[in-house]
């Protein structure tokens, strides 16, 4: 029995550090919560006015040279306009098709997702 009275607990120092290592710890996790739902937030909105554009300028690549025309909408909540420029001369002329699509953030920021492509005639 002589063993047992040589080891020791944990002082009351001891336990107040470790108390506050972990209390740091959870703190420091506890703020990544609401950085991590805005991220994941933010980027789902990216995702969907990614989409938006591409649908947009799909449809552009199917409508005729002649009938293509700059132009906006609203759909679900972003603001959608594409615009368009001309280069070189018939019967090679490209026109390059610029599609933007906006969204308003909690902020008051204006964040938006632009894609550009080139459209041939033939």
């Amino acid at each position: 029995m002589a063993y047992l009275s040589n080891q020791r607990g944990m002082t009351l120092l001891e336990i107040l550090v470790a108390a506050t290592v972990v209390c740091v710890g959870l703190l420091a996790v506890a703020v990544m919560f609401p950085t991590s739902s805005s991220n994941i937030d933010y980027g789902g909105k990216v995702s969907k006015a990614t989409a938006l554009a591409q649908e947009k300028v799909e449809e552009l690549r199917n409508t005729s040279f002649a009938s293509l025309a700059p132009g906006s909408d609203s759909p679900s909540g972003y603001s959608r306009s594409w615009a368009l420029s001309d280069s070189g001369s018939a019967p090679y002329r490209l026109r390059t098709v610029t599609v933007t699509v906006g969204w308003p953030s909690a902020l008051g920021r204006p964040n938006s997702v632009t894609l550009q492509t080139l459209i041939a005639e033939y």
